[in-house]
């Protein structure tokens, strides 16, 4: 038999859904943030980076090149889904945005067959503590479900306190500065816990939005310089 507290949330739940109703970002379908159809309208991206108007010389040295999955400035969907997932703290958005990077992953692995690590951009402990979640684990955790089991058996994810990728350095949200100032702000903003677990190792860097390359390049480089063999950037979306 149920139970009263279950009861009790069910009846919040149902609450919640009268009060503010889901309905997608893009076409207010109901019931979800985002539809198939919705996901599938976004352009998927081709390209490869190897820099930004901000930093030409983003792969010179450490980063082999980044792997964008869609435009962020072309898809207002994209834009509402992220901005959603972060600042909202709609967390279910990572499942159909994750679902969105697997092609993306699955034609990259496809041409680039060998054992991969895959770390996603980790925030400051405080930063983490006062969202709740990082959205680049919960991308890349919806990412690597929706790959095929042969493609999954390549890969091994590290994340949280698995991953020897940590921020040093705390930093108040970049989406308003300057593009020095976001540069100045990621300098030596990285540190390896653990090197061990990646010399040699061939290594994937997640992360959700790339403006001006400088928490990549910053990352990149606190992993290739402990070892790793070479270092590569994916991304959801490029602005």
């Amino acid at each position: 038999m149920p139970s009263l507290s279950s009861y009790m949330n069910t009846g919040y739940n149902v609450l919640l859904d009268i009060l503010f109703p889901i309905s997608c970002l893009g076409c207010k379908k109901p019931k979800q943030y985002i539809c198939d159809a919705c996901i599938q309208s976004i352009a998927p991206a081709t390209d490869i980076l190897y820099s930004t108007h901000a930093l030409p010389t983003l792969t010179r040295e450490n980063l082999s090149g980044v792997v964008p999955v869609a435009s962020y400035q072309q898809s207002q969907l994209l834009q509402k889904a992220l901005h959603a997932l972060k600042y909202n703290f709609i967390t279910s958005l990572a499942q159909p945005l994750g679902k969105s990077m697997a092609h993306r992953l699955h034609a990259f692995l496809t041409l680039n067959p060998k054992s991969w690590i895959m770390l996603p951009v980790p925030l400051h402990p405080r930063k983490k503590r006062e969202r709740g979640f990082n959205q680049n684990e919960l991308l890349m955790g919806s990412c690597i479900a929706c790959l095929p089991p042969q493609t999954k058996q390549h890969l091994t994810l590290l994340y949280d306190s698995q991953s020897p990728l940590v921020r040093s350095r705390y930093s108040a949200t970049q989406v308003r500065s300057s593009k020095l100032s976001r540069i100045s702000n990621m300098h030596n903003a990285f540190k390896i816990k653990d090197s061990s677990i990646i010399k040699g190792r061939s290594v994937i860097i997640v992360d959700d939005v790339i403006t001006t390359g400088a928490t990549l390049k910053a990352a990149a480089s606190a992993v290739k310089n402990a070892g790793a063999h070479e270092v590569w950037g994916f991304v959801l979306a490029y602005d």
